[in-house]
């Protein structure tokens, strides 16, 4: 039970530094975008060139969902799109400038496959919601303080009260993740594959894909996308800035993907 408590204290001090950091750098992106505007109230960019910007911030950014949610929601409160901002969402779930110091099974040589998937599903993702003229029915705008917040931000001292806010918000959120997740991987995951690799019932089919092309770079990136999907405390972030039906349509985007890579291993 300390070793319980103490994996989910530190998992949830990693996320609130997390989320801190992502509120402080949210205050200039957001006075940034509105100088952008100008008087015309249109950006210089064109939608499909912001689209492939949003993913590249956030694989470029070395930090995770909980980081990213505070610049997202200032993206929104200063009118970008939905379809601009979610590409930012998606590839830096499944990939982010903290990945190679936070994932000992990533190295460069093999996981730029990994780079270049977060980049394009993040893309694809935005085209995808381009003619989505519905956002609210996917946004929980009335859990985003920021988006308030940000409209009267005038001074940097009010950086403090946005973090202060933005913990408040997304603290139920991340309690719960994180504590999913210690369960899920402590209790329930591990125990469940020890059972099939031990079990006379089971171990035929570790055996089965054994003899698969499991090792195909393709099939390799939806077992990152698999791992991804079950990492609960990310799946938690999102539920701050979506609805149900939202956080629905990002699983089922990856899982899609997924069984779309994970099928190379049967040719």
């Amino acid at each position: 039970m300390q070793e319980f408590i103490s994996n989910i204290a530190y998992a949830v001090l990693t996320e609130v530094i997390q989320l801190a950091a992502g509120s402080i750098i949210s205050i200039p992106v957001y006075k940034v975008c509105i100088y952008l505007k100008g008087r015309s109230g249109k950006f210089f960019f064109r939608e499909e060139i912001v689209i492939i910007i949003s993913a590249m911030i956030g694989m470029l950014l070395p930090i995770n969902i909980y980081g990213i949610l505070p610049i997202a929601a200032a993206l929104l409160a200063a009118d970008f799109s939905f379809a601009e901002v979610v590409p930012m969402l998606v590839a830096n779930t499944l990939f982010n400038m903290s990945v190679p110091y936070t994932d000992p099974m990533f190295i460069w040589r093999t996981g730029i496959n990994r780079v270049v998937l977060a980049c394009l599903a993040g893309v694809f993702g935005g085209i995808l919601l381009r003619r989505f003229k519905e956002p609210d029915l996917l946004l929980r705008l009335d859990r985003v303080v920021i988006l308030e917040k940000e409209r009267d931000i005038h001074q940097w001292s009010k950086a403090l009260e946005l973090i202060r806010s933005n913990m408040i918000e997304a603290g139920a959120f991340l309690l719960v993740g994180v504590c999913l997740n210690e369960i899920f991987y402590g209790y329930i995951l591990w125990p469940v594959l020890q059972y099939i690799y031990t079990s006379p019932n089971t171990a035929f089919i570790p055996g089965y894909f054994a003899q698969l092309d499991v090792v195909n770079p393709f099939f390799l990136q939806a077992m990152n996308i698999v791992h991804m999907l079950m990492n609960l405390v990310a799946l938690s972030g999102l539920f701050v800035l979506m609805k149900l039906k939202g956080v629905s349509l990002y699983i089922g985007y990856y899982v899609l993907l997924a069984i779309l890579l994970g099928t190379s291993a049967f040719f």
